[in-house]
């Protein structure tokens, strides 16, 4: 699912951005380190393997995500942290 951020001015759309958001659920305990328990965050590290070794970068939003671009694609990835 994509999010569309869309500005207004006056109920006038003034620019709209798509973004895609790709979300790896896990649990960052140890010994759930290799479990179906991390299959998210497993997920979420050979993406980022497959576009060449981008880690994630920033820790904001209860978890770590990083921005880019996936072709023309805006894309957030996160892996969320429990709360």
């Amino acid at each position: 699912m994509d999010i569309v951020y869309k500005s207004c001015d006056n109920n006038k759309i003034i620019e709209e951005i798509k973004m895609w958001l790709i979300a790896g659920l896990g649990n960052p305990e140890r010994k759930y380190d290799g479990t179906r328990h991390n299959a998210g965050f497993a997920a979420i590290d050979a993406l980022l393997d497959e576009l060449g070794g981008k880690g994630l970068e920033s820790t904001k939003f209860h978890g770590a995500f990083t921005k880019l671009r996936i072709g023309a694609e805006e894309v957030i990835i996160l892996k969320p942290s429990p709360i």
